[in-house]
């Protein structure tokens, strides 16, 4: 078990100067020529010349980046082309600049201005979703409010409780499109196209809601969580406090290695020596996911006890108990519509980023004079 542990921790120790740099900016750069940074706040001040992967509490891009660009934080701000494609997270994300691949973005806020030419297709998904840009290719849009006063060439969807489509706005292919109310009928002379309403977003809602709770899933992650509840206490306490006292830390590490392990082990695989490597490297990937999932539900069944004043039961049943609760919480959220997928995905990066800083913590305090600070 400990050949596994170190394994573990030396494979993912390349990820930690990330987290240590969460009020500060940390550039790596690859022989490729990509960039990775993460920090409280990231400017891209200098072209890059292949891709760009940031994570940060805020980003602004303000020089062109000439591949693709992959940017997750509380505030994304893209001022300057992006050759390839982009894709984003965040909770206010603003783009007014070119992107020559597809656009793919998630937030709470999204505004697209009239300075953005899409090259590619695009996916936007958010509580306030606004496109004043040109899209070459296809669109689909989903949001609580949506409104696009720029053009579509492709085919459209749009989702959403609100829908509006400004004067000026051009969509010069097909619209399909599901909302509470149906467009107007000025607004449906801004389509070229055919239009299409589907049933509307809270139709069929009370079909699929208990679909979120997959009892299969929600049976084996119960019974995988019991397993490192008894097999690996120490495990879980560490994680949980770790997650507890730096939970952005712990977010941007998790997003970090969300996006770094995929292309490090493509390097290695390129390399053809470092092939079982690699390949290693991407068997552990979906490890780490269902790993960060049950952190995630560790940390809040833990919340869930102190809040019931129940943390200090030593049995067992009531770790597992709380851990089918938190369980079942994730279950729910996952169930809000629009932005419940991303609020998971979020807190399962979160847990995995907790994992990580633990092991981290544990490989520093096995190393004779090392001074860990928890």
């Amino acid at each position: 078990m400990k050949s596994i542990t170190r394994f573990l921790i030396l494979g993912l120790l390349a990820c930690m100067p990330l987290a240590a740099s969460a009020d500060s900016v940390a550039t790596v750069r690859s022989t490729a020529g990509n960039s990775y940074l993460s920090g409280g706040e990231v400017r891209i001040s200098e072209p890059v010349s292949a891709d760009l992967y940031a994570a940060g509490g805020n980003i602004i891009v303000t020089q062109p980046v000439a591949e693709d660009a992959v940017l997750a934080g509380g505030k994304v701000d893209v001022q300057a082309a992006v050759g390839q494609d982009l894709r984003a997270t965040g909770g206010k994300i603003s783009i007014d600049a070119s992107v020559g691949g597809d656009l793919v973005a998630a937030g709470g806020n999204i505004s697209v201005g009239k300075g953005s030419r899409i090259g590619g297709d695009i996916f936007l998904a958010g509580g306030d979703v606004q496109f004043a840009g040109q899209a070459v290719g296809h669109a689909k849009l989903a949001g609580g409010k949506v409104t696009v006063s720029g053009e579509i060439n492709g085919g459209t969807n749009l989702y959403g409780q609100e829908l509006r489509l400004e004067p000026g706005a051009r969509i010069l292919g097909n619209l399909s499109y599901a909302s509470a109310k149906p467009l107007t009928a000025q607004e449906l002379a801004l389509v070229s196209g055919k239009v299409t309403r589907q049933e509307g977003p809270a139709s069929g809602q009370s079909r699929s809601r208990l679909s979120w709770f997959h009892p299969a899933f929600f049976v084996s992650m119960l019974i995988c969580g019991s397993f490192l509840f008894f097999v690996f206490p120490n495990a879980v306490s560490g994680t949980q406090q770790t997650m507890r006292q730096s939970p952005l830390r712990s977010l941007l590490l998790g997003i970090a290695l969300l996006f770094a392990l995929p292309p490090v082990a493509l390097l290695f695989i390129v390399t053809i020596i470092g092939i079982p490597i690699g390949f290693s490297l991407l068997m552990l990937y979906p490890l780490l996911l269902m790993l960060g999932y049950l952190g995630a539900a560790f940390f809040i069944g833990r919340g869930t006890a102190d809040a019931m004043k129940q943390s200090g039961k030593p049995g067992r049943a009531w770790q597992v108990g709380f851990l089918a609760i938190a369980l079942a919480l994730l279950a729910l959220a996952a169930n809000i519509p629009f932005l419940g997928g991303m609020l998971v995905f979020l807190a399962m990066l979160t847990g995995m980023g907790g994992w990580v800083q633990w092991l981290y913590r544990r490989y520093r305090a096995s190393r004779p004079g090392a001074e860990v600070q928890l």
